[in-house]
């Protein structure tokens, strides 16, 4: 069905009618809000609306005679403003907040805590607790590890949030991440925020980095949710230790440099 159009004087009411998928033809009120109506038209969400009586009528049978014009707006004013910029914003504060630092040997117990958190263990691949000292000998190859970035978050005051683990694959192209963070914390979307983040600090560290995929058992809603928020997208259905997987992937454009990430196809 082709959308329908309004014509209203710019306010509020502009974005929201983008966000609905509604074409608009919009005038201006004072200089603020013609520069607001000035940015939607050059994205195409928007007709300026004409100040002379007969341009505008024109303008008004155009929208009303060519359907495949009030479309093309529809589908502009639907990716422009998807509707998520509040969580967005609130994902930016969060992330002013939050700092990296590479894991040392004195994380050792706050990282088995970490690894052996109820939650985690009930939906990692392997369920049985980790023992003391596997996990010592496990960190300890970790650290020496120069194809892995153990990664601790925290706040700004010290407070840990987290681990993130990344593990460069042969082909040094695309890394598997790792990731928790503490139950405390949990629930806020620190998660997604500190995800996002980590990522740009594998991206630095590797920076022939082309992929970054995580392996989820599929009732780790939670986890799913999460990847999905900081732009990965399932891959694949596979099987890990015997138990179903799914595979997830976040894909960097390499066309407009190694920093920038796209969805994968």
């Amino acid at each position: 069905m082709t959308p329908p159009s309004r014509l209203l004087r710019c306010s509020i009411v502009p974005e929201t009618t983008a966000c609905s998928g509604v074409p608009v033809m919009a005038t201006a009120g004072d200089d603020h809000q013609q520069r607001f109506v000035t940015g939607l038209r050059q994205h195409g969400t928007v007709v300026g609306a004409a100040d002379d009586r007969h341009r505008l009528l024109r303008q008004i049978r155009r929208l009303i005679n060519d359907a495949d014009h009030r479309q093309q707006m529809s589908d502009a004013g639907i990716a422009l403003i998807d509707g998520h910029g509040p969580a967005r914003v609130s994902r930016r504060l969060l992330a002013s907040q939050i700092q990296f630092r590479a894991a040392t040997p004195r994380d050792t117990s706050q990282l088995f805590t970490w690894r052996n958190d109820p939650e985690v263990r009930s939906v990692s691949f392997n369920h049985h607790p980790i023992a003391w000292d596997s996990h010592q000998q496990w960190l300890e190859q970790t650290l020496r590890e120069p194809d892995c970035l153990q990664l601790i978050a925290s706040e700004r005051g010290g407070r840990p949030l987290g681990q993130i683990r990344f593990d460069l694959d042969s082909a040094r192209q695309s890394a598997q991440l790792s990731i928790s963070i503490d139950s405390s914390r949990r629930g806020r979307g620190l998660g997604t925020v500190v995800l996002e983040h980590a990522c740009g600090e594998a991206v630095r560290r590797w920076p022939e980095l082309r992929s970054i995929t995580a392996m989820v058992r599929p009732e780790n809603v939670a986890a799913i949710n999460m990847l999905g928020k900081a732009g990965f997208d399932l891959a694949s259905a596979v099987a890990t230790n015997g138990h179903p997987a799914r595979r997830f992937e976040r894909v960097f454009d390499t066309a407009v440099g190694s920093q920038s990430l796209r969805r994968s196809a």
